[in-house]
């Protein structure tokens, strides 16, 4: 053999390709003994649950009577028997009260009432009769029968937070009214409502 042919031959190639085997060897090794410190925790039992409105009248569901009238007269007043509106729900609310229906009647005309100079057509106690809603003693408001309308609105966004309750109570008063309100008679029914605060 001579000379000439032990002599390995150097070019970029060759250069190049033990740079990528020596780099790769380095790579392969330091892959197997890398380490760094690691830790894991957990979060468990995530949930969401729906809270709840609920309006009670007086510990319940079913209508109650607050104010029962009769023999009604000129000039009289009076007020009826507080009832309780609880939120017995976990979310807090806000309470509307409003006229739900109103059912008046002339009830026939007796001759007192028929010969009475103001007498009309229509259901004259309606005009005489003044009613006061009261919230937590409090007189949210005031007006005349005849002045109301179903689906009004009469109390809004009072605020009635979880567990709890206001007294509801309603009075009346009746005008200087003469024989024209006899034996007319009016009914109120009120809705009340408790929407998410």
């Amino acid at each position: 053999m001579s000379d000439d042919e032990s002599k390995i031959e150097l070019n970029r190639r060759r250069v190049l390709g033990g740079i990528v085997t020596v780099g790769a060897a380095a790579a392969a090794a330091g892959a197997g003994t890398f380490a760094a410190f690691s830790d894991t925790e957990s979060s468990n039992d995530n949930s969401v649950s729906a809270g709840t409105l609920d309006l009670t009248v007086n510990s319940g569901s079913d209508p109650v009577t607050v104010l029962s009238v009769t023999d009604a007269v000129p000039n009289g007043s009076g007020s009826g028997d507080a009832i309780t509106l609880a939120n017995a729900g976990s979310v807090d609310g806000t309470l509307d009260i409003s006229v739900a229906a109103i059912d008046s009647s002339e009830n026939g005309t007796p001759d007192p009432e028929g010969s009475a100079p103001d007498e009309g057509q229509g259901v004259e106690l309606e005009d005489a009769l003044t009613i006061t809603v009261t919230l937590g003693g409090n007189d949210e408001f005031t007006d005349t029968i005849g002045d109301l309308s179903a689906d009004q609105t009469i109390v809004s966004g009072q605020t009635l937070n979880a567990g709890g309750s206001t007294d509801f109570n309603l009075s009346y008063s009746i005008s200087d009214a003469g024989n024209e309100i006899q034996t007319d008679s009016v009914s109120l029914d009120f809705d009340f409502t408790l929407n998410q605060a």
